[in-house]
């Protein structure tokens, strides 16, 4: 409720960290969404969920997982929409995808990939 009477700075920074301790902190968690859209089973089958730029990005632990909510997509999007409004697209990667990227830009600078162990200093 606002307030006619002048408050001093420090009276208003608690105010404010105060109302933002009552808000739900997993209403805007991705990985609680995921879970809350797709289940339990599903919810052991993912690696991670990430969201970044109004894009919802989840990696599974198998192909033939990611290819069944591939399939289903635009099911899943509009669940996951009635939660969370600002979301623009859903990616749905495996878990080997996420590390194929990985390498590639993890070696992606060097000529031998093997050279990126070779500088590691064991002592």
């Amino acid at each position: 409720m606002r307030s006619s009477k002048i408050k001093k700075i420090n009276a208003i920074f608690t105010d404010f960290f105060n109302l933002s301790k009552k808000k739900d902190t997993n209403q805007f968690n991705p990985y609680m969404i995921w879970s809350k859209v797709m289940g339990e089973k599903i919810r052991l089958q993912t690696q991670s969920v990430f969201l970044k730029d109004n894009r919802f990005t989840v990696y599974v632990k198998s192909e033939n997982l990611k290819t069944i909510l591939n399939d289903n997509h635009s099911k899943i999007l509009i669940k996951i929409r009635k939660l969370l409004k600002n979301v623009n697209y859903l990616e749905i990667k495996s878990f080997s995808e996420k590390w194929k990227s990985f390498s590639n830009w993890a070696f992606s600078s060097l000529s031998e990939p093997w050279m990126a162990f070779a500088s590691i200093d064991l002592a």
